[in-house]
């Protein structure tokens, strides 16, 4: 009895070593598939990075609208209209592909 569980805790333990380094190696791939999303223009520069092309194109995005409301508000002196943010969505919406 007491060999066959000293022979469960090896094979536990064995068990446990190779599960940990199946983890390490798939953490190791999620890190390598990190994405990120560049793009210039007259109004600035945009730059998105993440674990995921989506959201990295989000994140740029996100910037790319918000930098050219913040130029026109410094231009005009007040925020655009909704007809003009919406302009500013469509251009910004496929700074990356």
């Amino acid at each position: 009895m007491k060999r066959m569980n000293m022979i469960i805790l090896v094979v536990f333990i064995i068990t446990a070593f190779f599960f940990q380094a199946a983890m390490a190696a798939d953490s190791a791939e999620l890190a390598s598939t990190h994405s990120t999303c560049e793009h210039s223009d007259g109004d600035g520069s945009y730059y998105g990075a993440a674990g995921s092309k989506h959201e990295a194109r989000s994140q740029a995005t996100s910037q790319c609208v918000m930098i050219k409301i913040d130029n026109f508000e410094a231009r005009y002196g007040q925020m655009p209209d909704e007809d003009t943010v919406d302009l500013y969505m469509d251009a910004c919406v496929n700074i990356c592909k």
